[in-house]
């Protein structure tokens, strides 16, 4: 079973685009990273399901280089970007089998 019909992964080619300089893509990552620092004590593992293009992931990857980061996406197109825009990270690609 699909979960994700209404979704199109070319999305994923603009919000690379938009994401670091749009307010609420800015704003989120900002308030992401800050309850980051006051609540966890690096090194810390953190593993993003839904990591999309890898915004957010590469915002903590700067704030806490010494922590083990990881992103998994549904969409292959997703991760791509991921990938590109943190080629040392480890992303894994989630799928929709039913276990």
């Amino acid at each position: 079973m699909n979960t994700n019909q209404g979704f199109d992964p070319l999305a994923f080619t603009k919000l690379y685009g938009w994401e670091k300089d749009n307010f609420w893509f800015v704003s989120r990552n900002d308030r992401i990273i800050y309850l980051a620092k006051e609540y966890l004590k690096e090194p810390f593992q953190f593993l993003e399901v839904g990591c999309g293009t890898g915004f957010v992931i590469e915002g903590l990857h700067r704030n806490f280089p010494k922590s083990t980061l990881k992103g998994s996406e549904f969409y292959a197109e997703g991760l791509e970007f991921a990938k590109l825009r943190n080629p040392n990270l480890e992303f894994l690609q989630m799928g929709d089998k039913n276990v």
